[in-house]
This record gives structure tokens, sequence and C-alpha cells, in this order.
């Protein structure tokens, strides 16, 4: 009809009888609802007052009358009543859907003409100064978000679809503490639904927050700097027009709301011209069903990031000063989904449980944020600490989780660390290896799925020839790094693959398959290094051929890779050799101070007065306390002279006495003759008095108590003193009766260092890893009748989850105190053919055993470990011919020569003969 091609133009001109038509037909269907029961009287005035006010020529501010219409919609909102729920979120998921309601909108409490009690109720929503600030679209999702504890299907729905719409919807504006309150009620909604809603709203939370990143990374340079705030005010950070225009002229790909209108025109048009009736409603949908499939297509196009996180505003991101709102926005979600994911699951937690769906949700929209993150998030300083400060922390809890699916996520959370952040996170990455893949691998306690895992995590990162070749330049060629992760990644691969004795709770079937796995892995390390090989190759002969194009062919391009002359030795190499030269002669300072010690002297890496000495022996890692302590005990004047330069390396000022002591002893093993002992404590006592003047009367004073505190902690933690016979508070504060010139030390300070010496005990920087295990056996020795006893009762398995979790507390504390102790290291990128050759060499000599053993046991029905041992064999020739390595060539061809007969034809077996030749 005429007048129903009237109010679609209307729509498409932009002009608000489409907002009076929204908003009448649902307060319609509400006020029919409300005739059914009394207690919606006021719901049902204040749908009538603001319908008439509709229907009158109002020149209100657009505001004003948004403000108004918002009164019976968000009562409605809170009747309780689903029905009337779902009309009422309906129809403001239309106005933000088509712009009524927009992000530079204020919050205006409507001025209403009556003393109906439904009238004071709008007044408490802008009652405080804060909230009337607030925009209107913060008072819109609040009404939104206050059903999401509500079960109904049809509401939950309904609640999903409008927070998708307020923050997918440029024109919105949804940032800051809003933004963190729709996530956040999308996200409670996931965990309490248990049917088809449970995946719409995880969907719809990917959708928000892919949104949210991609406006971040697709964010103008010239938006201006969202600065410091109080908690009050996080929620004002919102655009205002101007922004909000220019974040819209910057965002082509988005498709504005008016054009969307227009789509709309021309399909109801023709829907009203092929048919006697129109469903209005079911086109607005398919419009919604249109911009959430185009939604998915940005999401998906490549280069743009993806999910993030939620919670309140904490006293860490208040003080934070950032590019944008859009950067806050995207820096909020990722860091409280951080602060969600390290949050303590209980070991007996089953997958359904609240506590696990939120941590296996948090960490499945981190890996999505992290796999899919863009340049802006990959270079931003606030993001990459984030990641080292948060992140970090909740993967390594995450790792030596006991619960399976939490450990496989955050293992492909750590492969998407490595792949795009490995640069900016290499101290954080050798904690991993060292602390979690390496322990986990080597320890009887955790079960085959874990070191399958493992394995496969290491395959992964096999299978890119630049991250392994990173990797090994990293941290088996440089002398600051404190394992030789490839190198000890290779050696354990080929200790699986050997055939060994199994563990207890692996079965046969799974020991075969976790040694295929680790056969690939090694296979995967030659590939990766021949496919390096073959760039450069490739890029090689690409040039050569350029040169013979232009007739400019010399002498020096006939051959394409260098001979051995004239590759020389590379800076790697050469990094690589010293490093090696190193450990050699750590090893033997271990074995033997003065000879190791001698060996550094000779080399020129350690000068010979007894100052450098002594800082040597304080900040050169892998060195053994035993070994410094039995340097430092010995009677000669330079070891003495060492001895006191070492206690001035330390710096005590403004540390309590108690804790100085514990510094001091968690650098050396105290040892040697009495007369050696009471030297380091008297020299100790007076540095710390020079450190810490006036706290002391005399450096005597210090001395005393220095040995009180040693004794007090050898008392309370030695296994072999009864719990009856410990010293006392009482009289651990007796024993240091008049030590300070003939006066008491206060009781408090006494006291309070009771308690600190008691409750933690001395470690050996380094050894915290192992005390855990060394008590439990302590224990174990202590109450052995008991404990035998008791393990009768208890199942292998149960034992193993115990002791599991116990060397993952272990390993847990150490790593959080590495990664939170470091400071940022340089990262080096492979670029050179010649970095791949010392890889191999020092790789090779763990690989030709591998590949032996299995070649010369394994069975005929075998074949896919004899075909990878075979490729192997033949990678390794192929490798060690490119760099003219001899040695290596001679040991892989004899090897297979031997185990393949092929020097005796009549005893090669058929299927080998065939697969030789």
């Amino acid at each position: 009809s005429y007048s129903f091609c009237t109010l679609l133009v209307g729509m498409a001109s932009g002009d608000y009888e489409t907002r009076n038509t929204f908003v009448s037909r649902a307060l319609e269907k509400i006020s029919q609802l409300c005739a059914m029961q009394k207690k919606w009287g006021m719901v049902k005035e204040s749908c009538q007052y603001v319908l008439e006010y509709l229907k009158k020529d109002s020149q209100a501010s657009p505001a004003a009358t948004m403000s108004l219409c918002f009164v019976p919609l968000r009562l409605a909102a809170e009747s309780k009543a689903s029905k009337m729920i779902e009309i009422s979120l309906d129809c403001l998921q239309k106005l933000m859907e088509y712009s009524f309601i927009s992000g530079d909108m204020r919050w205006v409490p409507p001025k209403l003409d009556g003393s109906e009690k439904w009238m004071e109720i709008p007044k408490t929503w802008g009652q405080t100064e804060k909230d009337h600030e607030k925009q209107f679209i913060h008072h819109v999702v609040v009404a939104i978000c206050s059903n999401s504890s509500f079960t109904h299907d049809g509401v939950q729905l309904q609640i999903i679809k409008a927070l998708l719409t307020a923050v997918s919807t440029p024109t919105c504006g949804v940032h800051g503490s809003t933004l963190v309150l729709a996530v956040r009620n999308t996200y409670n909604i996931y965990l309490v639904s248990y049917n088809v809603t449970n995946q719409t709203a995880k969907a719809a939370l990917n959708h928000m927050i892919n949104i949210v990143y991609q406006r971040m990374e697709s964010a103008p340079v010239q938006l201006p700097p969202v600065t410091p705030s109080p908690p009050a005010d996080i929620s004002n950070a919102s655009m205002s027009t101007s922004t909000a225009e220019r974040v819209l002229a910057d965002e082509p790909e988005e498709v504005s709301p008016d054009v969307w209108l227009h789509e709309l025109v021309e399909v109801m048009v023709d829907n009203a011209v092929n048919a006697n009736s129109f469903d209005f409603d079911r086109v607005l949908a398919e419009r919604l069903a249109n911009k959430v499939k185009k939604v998915d297509s940005m999401i998906k196009a490549p280069g743009t990031p993806a999910t993030p996180s939620f919670t309140e505003t904490d006293a860490d991101t208040e003080k934070m000063v950032f590019q944008n709102h859009l950067h806050r926005d995207a820096f909020l979600l990722f860091w409280n989904f951080c602060k969600l994911s390290d949050k303590p699951v209980p070991d007996t937690a089953s997958e359904e449980s609240l506590e696990m769906k939120s941590k296996m949700l948090s960490l499945e929209l981190l890996l999505t944020i992290l796999s899919k993150a863009g340049p802006v998030f990959r270079t931003s300083e606030r993001f990459l600490q984030a990641v080292k400060k948060k992140l970090c922390l909740s993967l390594l809890q995450n790792c030596v989780s006991p619960h399976l699916p939490v450990f496989r996520i955050s293992l492909k959370l750590f492969l998407a660390l490595i792949t795009n952040f490995k640069d900016h996170l290499k101290r954080e990455i050798g904690v991993f290896f060292t602390n979690v893949f390496f322990v986990i691998l080597d320890s009887t306690n955790s079960t085959y799925q874990q070191k399958m895992l493992v394995i496969q995590v290491i395959y992964k990162i096999c299978e890119t020839p630049q991250t392994i070749l990173d990797i090994f330049i990293n941290y088996d060629c440089d002398v600051d790094a404190d394992i030789n992760i490839f190198e000890v990644m290779t050696n354990n691969l080929s200790r699986i693959v050997q055939p060994r004795s199994t563990v207890a709770h692996i079965d046969q079937k799974q020991d075969q398959d976790m040694r295929l796995l680790a056969l690939k892995a090694l296979v995967m390390i030659l590939r990766s290094i021949v496919e390096w090989t073959e760039k450069f190759m490739t890029d090689a002969n690409g040039a050569a051929e350029k040169v013979v194009n232009d007739e400019e062919v010399h002498e020096e391009h006939e051959s394409v890779m260098p001979s051995p002359q004239q590759q020389g030795t590379s800076d790697i190499e050469k990094a690589r050799a010293h490093k090696k030269e190193l450990q050699e002669y750590i090893a033997l300072f271990n074995k033997s101070p003065k000879k190791g010690l001698q060996k550094f002297w000779d080399a020129g890496l350690v000068e010979r007065d007894s100052k450098s000495v002594a800082k040597f022996l304080l900040e050169q890692p892998g060195l053994s306390k035993d070994a410094i302590g039995e340097y430092l005990g010995v009677l000669r004047e330079f070891n003495s002279a060492v001895l006191s330069d070492f206690v001035e390396e330390f710096d005590f000022a403004g540390i309590v006495i108690d804790e100085a002591v514990r510094l001091f002893l968690s650098k050396f093993r105290i040892q040697g003759e009495a007369e050696v002992i009471d030297a380091t404590m008297e020299k100790f006592a007076e540095c710390y008095t020079r450190a810490n003047q006036n706290q002391f009367s005399s450096a005597d004073t210090v001395y005393v108590l220095s040995f009180s505190i040693i004794m007090l902690h050898t008392d309370a933690h030695s296994t072999r003193i009864d719990k009856k016979d410990k010293m006392t508070k009482e009289g651990f504060i007796q024993n240091n009766t008049k030590i300070d010139s003939g006066k008491d030390l206060p009781q408090q300070f006494l006291c309070e260092i009771y308690d600190r010496v008691t409750t933690k005990e001395f470690a050996l920087e380094g050894e915290e890893c192992n005390q855990t295990r060394e008590e439990q056996n302590a224990k174990k020795k202590k109450t052995g009748v008991i404990d035998s006893m008791a393990d009768v009762f208890v199942s292998d398995g149960k034992k193993r989850l115990m002791m599991y979790a116990e060397e993952s507390r272990a390993i847990l504390e150490k790593s959080k105190a590495l990664i939170s102790t470091t400071k940022g290291q340089s990262f080096t990128k492979a670029s050179k053919l010649e970095h791949a050759k010392p890889m191999f060499e020092t790789a090779w000599t763990a690989l030709l055993p591998a590949f032996s053993v299995i070649l010369e046991q394994c069975d005929n029905d075998q074949q896919a470990s004899i075909d990878l041992c075979l490729e192997g064999f033949v990678k390794g020739i192929h490798i060690s011919c490119i760099f003219y390595m001899d040695m290596e060539r001679d040991a892989f061809v004899s090897a297979l020569c031997k185990l393949t007969f092929l020097n005796n034809y009549r005893e090669i077996e058929e299927r080998k003969q065939q697969r030789c030749s």
C-alpha cells in the first residue's frame, strides 16, 4: 500500500517515524501481556504514557525521547516475565541495530508529568552524578544484562543477540566498563547453559572479541590517547561524536547502518509487491543474520586478529596510559581473560563444572587472540608486558595441570607464543622448556598422554625451520642461556626412541606409539635442516643463472656451494664452540674447583685477582654451590681474599637480618673448618653492619644473632630432631638475651625472626625444585611404618597423581620465580645457510644411534619405523655432503651399510633390498 511504502521510504531516509514504529509495536505487545496480572500495573501505565507521548508531535531532542521510551522497556526487561523480557530486548536490539541508540547519546532522566509510582523509578537509574554522566548505551546494556541469570532459553538467546548488536554496531560506541559488562554477561550465559544457547553464547563471544581486536588493529593513528582515570571514570572512556566519525571513516570494510537500511528497503518492497502480507520481524532477523555473516567474513580475512577476555578493572589497568580507547578495550579484555585463566581448578573438578568451563573458555579465547594477533598487538609494549607478566604465569600453572583438556590447550597456547612472540619471550620460552616440558618427559609420575602431548609440541616446533634454528642459535649458542635446549631436546627424543625399560603405567602399545612419534620428531629435525639449506641453494642457483644470462661468468661462480676453505667458521659456530668450551670448564670446576679455575685463567675468561674471582663465583651460571663453598673454605691467603671480596659483592642495605642470612647462604654451601665458617660469618656481620648502620650497636651483635639464626634453622628443619625437642620461641628469645652490647633486642623483632625462619627453610639458589621431593622422602623415613600401611590402601594411580602434584608445585614455584625476576634478553634470528651446520653437528650424535637401533631391532611389520629411519639416514648423508662434513657422512654411510647388509647381498632381506634399491 501507499502508506506502507511511505513508511519504508521514511526508514530509508532515517527519520524518527521508524523509531516510533519499533517502540510502539513493542509497547503494545507488552501492554497486552500486562493486562494478565495486576503486579505488572506499573509497566502497563508506563507503556500507555509513552504510547500517548509518541502520538503527539513532540519537538523533544532524540536523546530525551529515547530516554522516555527506554523507561517502559527497562521496566519490562526487569519484570521477570520471559515473554515480556523477550519483547523488550528485541526492541532495544532493533533500536541499536539501526542507530536510533548511538554512542554519542547521554543519559537524560526523563521529566515526567504526574505522581504515578512508576515515575519515581527512572530517577534511581541516574541518581548519582557518576551514573548520570554515563552514556545512554551504558544504561541500555545494564538493562539487557539484568536478566543474564534468567535460565529461559528464549531470554538468553535474546540477551546474546542484543549484546552482540551493541558491541558489533559501530555507532553504539560500547567501550570500557560497558564493553566489559557485555562480554562478562555473555561469558556467564555460556557457563550456566547446557544446550544450544551454550554454543550460541560462545560464538557470539568470539564475534565480540574479534570485532574489538579488529577495530584496534585498524584504529587511525590520530585518535587521542586515553589518559589514566580513577575506577569510577573507567566507564566514561567512550567515543565522542567526532571521534566516532573518524573511527567509522577509517573502517571501509564495515557496512554502515544506512547501507543496511537501504538494502532492507529493497527487500521489503519486493516482498510487499509479491505477497499480501509482510513479515517485518523475519526480514529484520535476516538482516541481523547477514550482518553476522559479514562479521564472520571480516574475522576470517587473513591478517585480522581475534578473541580476548573480561572482568572488572583493577589497580594495574587503572594507571595505564593507552594510545586510544580502542587499544584500551582490547587490553582490558586480554588482561582479564588472563586473570580468568589463572584461577585454580580443584584436581577433582569435572569437565562440566563451572570452574573447568570457565578456565577452558578463557584459554580458548586467549588462543584465538594469539593465533591471529595482528601487528599492533605483536609490537605494542603494553600487550607484550601483559603477555609476559600475566599470560606466561597463567600458562605455567596450566601447563602442569592434571586435567588433560587444560594441559592440551595450554600447549597450543605455548605454540602460539613461540610462533608469534618468540622474539620477545626468550627467557620465558627457556623456562617452559627447562622447567616444564623436559621435566614431564623425564618424570615417572607424568602420564602417557602428557608425554605424548609434549612430544607433539616438539614435533610442531621442528616443522618450521626458522623456529627450530632460532631455538638453537638463542639457547645452544648463547653463553648467557642456562641450558642447551636443542641439544637436550634431541637427546631426550633419542632416549625415548631407543628401547628401554618401560614405565610401569605405560603399556607396550603406548610405548611403541610414543617411540614412533619421537622418531618422527627426530626425522622432522633433519627435514627442516634440508629445507633450510634448499632455500639458500635455490636462491644461489637463481643468482648464478642470472649471472650466466648476463654473460658475466667468472671462475668463482662455477660452484653454487662454497668449498670448505671458502666457508670458514661462522660467528654462530664460534659462539657454539665458545659455549661448549665454557661448559667444559664449568663441569671441571664443579669436580675440582682449583683445576677448573685454572682453566678459566688460562683461557683469559677470568682475571687472576681476588675481586674478579669473587665476582665470577657469584655471577657465573652453572657453578655448583658445593664447589663454590669448597673453594671459599680453603685456608690459603688468596682464597681468604676471595672470600672477603665475595661477601663484599652483596648489598644488604634495607634487608632484615634473617633474610640477609637467607640470601647470603643461598649463593654457596658453607663448609670447611670451624675457623673458615667463623671467618665467613664474621665478614658477613661486618658487611651487614656497614650497610645497615644504627640498627645494631656493633658487628658483634650481628655475628652472634646470625649464628643463632643458623642454629634455629637447623633445629627447626632437621628431620633428626623430634618435634617435642625443637627450640621454642621462648627458647630462641632466651638464647639471645643481652647480646646487643649488654642490652636486649626487641622481643617483637625476635619473634618475627623466629616465625620467618621456622616457616620457610633456607634453600640454595637453583635447588628449590628438589626441596619438595627431599622433604617428602624425609617425612617417609620419619613415619615409615604408618606410611607403609597407608600405601597398601592407595592405588598406584593415586600415588602418581599425588607425587605429580608435588612435582608440579615445585616446578611452578621455581618457574614463576625465574620469570618474575628475569629481564628481557636479546633475540637473534637465524638468517644464513651456515647456521644449520653447527646445529647438525650438535644433533647427529643423538640421531645416528636412534636410527641405528630402530633399524636393527624393528620387526617386519613396523614398516613406518623402517621408512623413517631410512629417510633419516638419507637426509643425514645429504646434509653432511652439503657442509663437507666427512666424519659425519662416513659415520652415517658406514652405519647404513652395516645395518642393511649392503656388504653381503645374500643376507639382505627382501623387504630391505627393495627399499635400498
